[in-house]
């Protein structure tokens, strides 16, 4: 009886070690990470789709569309399970980080650069979407 107390504290001991390193993580499955990004990419289309771009203030709420996109993908990436999901949406944010730091003469044609699209394109294909 009393190995088999000691081999039930032994397998515990080991399953809760086991959820306190995997809780700590804080890390978080790839169809839950799918959803925050699609949750992201439909709030970015939508604040986008609704900008006035008649008076001249679409610039600056087109920058902070984009602004938003990226630190939500940012942290989407910073929470998510290592793997094929997480390395797509790390090349996602480095694109959306060099689409930031380009002056607003340049945006386009970042957007319409193969490096930026195919890492996109990435995020959609790693997430079924």
């Amino acid at each position: 009886m009393r190995g088999a107390v000691l081999t039930m504290a032994a397998v515990i001991g080991v399953i809760g070690g086991g959820v306190a390193v995997a809780g700590s993580a804080n890390a978080v499955g790839d169809g839950d990470t799918c959803a925050v990004l699609s949750t992201a990419a439909d709030d970015f289309s939508a604040k986008t789709n609704a900008i006035d771009t008649s008076n001249g203030g679409g610039l600056a709420e087109t920058k902070r569309a984009w602004a938003e996109l990226t630190t939500k993908f940012a942290a989407a990436e910073a929470n998510a399970d290592e793997g094929r999901v997480r390395t797509a949406v790390g090349g996602a944010v480095a694109q959306l980080n060099r689409l930031a730091a380009v002056a607003d003469s340049d945006r386009q044609s970042v957007i319409n650069d193969p490096a930026f699209t195919g890492a996109i394109s990435a995020v959609d294909t790693a997430c079924g979407f």
